[in-house]
């Protein structure tokens, strides 16, 4: 999900064109069942032939690959929509202001009575 927002902000044209509802929804359950499987086939098997090193190491390191670094790449990528958008922000201020700073010029009424 983290991923479909990034592009949107960043890519909004590449966005529109090339990724579909159906993407979203597929990316969507991938996300959750990839890291179900993973965590499935590579803890289960090992809890069950070294519980105790299973525990210790195996456990910490899952603990690492799915939730820290997840949460780390999340935190980049708000970070990374924040600037995006502030710079918009400062872009949209600034056109708007040179857009006041415009000066209508009006004909002189050379015809005062």
């Amino acid at each position: 999900m983290t991923v479909d927002r990034y592009l949107a902000i960043t890519s909004p044209i590449y966005h529109k064109t090339k990724v579909s509802e159906r993407v979203v929804v597929v990316l969507n359950t991938l996300s959750w069942l990839v890291p179900a499987i993973l965590r499935g086939a590579l803890f289960i098997p090992l809890y069950y032939v070294h519980k105790r090193k299973t525990l210790t190491f195996v456990l910490h390191m899952l603990v690492v690959i799915f939730e820290a670094f997840p949460s780390l790449l999340i935190l980049v990528a708000v970070v990374l929509i924040g600037i995006i958008a502030r710079r918009q922000q400062l872009q949209h201020k600034k056109k708007s202001k040179e857009g006041s700073n415009i000066k209508v010029k009006t004909k002189p009424n050379s015809l005062r009575l």
